[in-house]
C-alpha cells in the first residue's frame, strides 16, 4: 500500500507540474576537443543570445543534412597521393 501511495503521488506530480511545457535552457557551454588534448574551441551563450529552434528550423536542418547532394568529405583535400 505504501508503494502505491508513493507511486501515485509521483505520477500525479509529473503530470500536473510540466504538462507540455518546454524546458528552455538558460546557459549553453560548448567545447570542441580532439582526444585528450586541450579544447580547440570554447563558447558560452546565455539568455539573450539563445534563439528558439522551431519545427521549421529542425526540418530545414534535417533536409540539409539528409537530402544534400554534397559529399561529406572535405572540399579541396587532395588526400595523401
Amino acid at each position: 500500500i505504501l508503494i502505491l501511495l508513493i507511486l501515485s503521488s509521483l505520477i500525479i506530480f509529473t503530470i500536473t507540474s510540466s504538462l507540455y511545457e518546454p524546458n528552455i535552457p538558460k546557459k549553453i557551454d560548448i567545447q570542441l576537443k580532439i582526444g585528450s588534448y586541450l579544447s580547440i574551441y570554447q563558447m558560452t551563450a546565455q539568455d539573450h543570445d539563445l534563439i528558439p529552434f522551431t519545427r521549421t528550423d529542425y526540418h530545414n536542418l534535417q533536409s540539409l543534412i539528409y537530402w544534400s547532394k554534397t559529399s561529406p568529405e572535405i572540399k579541396g583535400w587532395g588526400g595523401c597521393g
